[in-house]
């Protein structure tokens, strides 16, 4: 009998660095993405795995209910969304294609249960966090986008937060993406007190700059060092302890709170979940 390798769902393929260390490391994959012209550079690159039946891409926008949307592809292509606004925002420029939906839930149901979902869907993350909390057979471990440098919602990302707690997910690890390093409630502290340093200097000047990439220096987990704009590592790879629903919510709170500090640093944050014994 053929045993299956664990299931990951990369959902946001976007240029496919993720996809690629999941099936790297052996994992098989879907890749959910909206972006045709992403999709099908995707499945040049990965002909061999697409044929060999370890990964399969589903071309699709994740929505309310099934049916068709118009999707804005950003200039700043990591933006892309549903969301004409968040495609645009900061200047960037956004062209109009119409795109399949499907629900969150359906999707789930059509494949075996993954062992980590990666959420990464410009605004529709906490969509899928709902629908995935609700399966009757949800993955062990899932990560979802927070970010304090345009808008979005404390009082989302604690909902997120709730929605998972409730279905099982007792542990939790806020990561920043820009180094992959965890904030946790010890050392809290002393990233506000770094980050209202760099944050003195005007952005862009050259201390500034100097500041602001000994901050987010790269380091390597499990022997791997991932490049900034990609998703990290795998949650089970992650040093140090899970901490609880509400530890990791006044993590959140506490950094909101310092958004006039890290915005100007474009600090990028992942919230990871684990239904494991943590």
């Amino acid at each position: 009998m053929v045993r299956l390798a664990e299931l990951i769902f990369d959902v946001g393929l976007h240029d496919g660095e993720d996809t690629a260390y999941y099936l790297a490391s052996g994992y098989d994959v879907v890749a959910i993405e909206a972006n045709p012209a992403k999709c099908e550079a995707a499945a040049q690159r990965f002909a061999d795995e697409l044929a060999a039946g370890r990964l399969e891409i589903v071309n699709v926008a994740i929505a309310e209910a099934p049916g068709v949307a118009e999707f804005w592809v950003s200039s700043r292509s990591e933006w892309s969304s549903l969301d004409r606004a968040n495609a645009s925002k900061l200047g960037a420029t956004a062209a109009l294609v119409t795109v399949p939906t499907i629900t969150f839930g359906e999707l789930l149901s059509r494949h075996r249960t993954p062992v980590f979902v990666k959420l990464d869907v410009e605004g529709a993350d906490s969509l899928c966090v709902r629908e995935l909390s609700a399966s009757e057979l949800p993955p062990a471990y899932v990560s979802f986008e927070w970010s304090v440098s345009f808008e979005w919602s404390d009082d989302q990302t604690a909902a997120n937060i709730d929605v998972l707690a409730g279905a099982g997910y007792g542990g939790f690890k806020f990561l920043r993406q820009n180094d992959f390093r965890e904030i946790t409630p010890r050392n809290l502290g002393r990233h506000d007190l770094i980050r209202a340093a760099i944050a003195s200097f005007p952005a862009g000047s050259i201390p500034f700059r100097i500041l602001r990439g000994l901050y987010h220096h790269p380091r390597r987990i499990a022997g791997q060092t991932f490049a900034r704009g990609t998703s990290g590592p795998l949650p089970w790879q992650l040093p140090g302890r899970w901490w609880s629903a509400a530890e990791v919510k006044a993590v959140c709170s506490q950094t909101l709170q310092e958004r006039p500090k890290v915005a100007p640093l474009q600090d990028w944050f992942d919230i990871h979940a684990t239904r494991t014994s943590v």
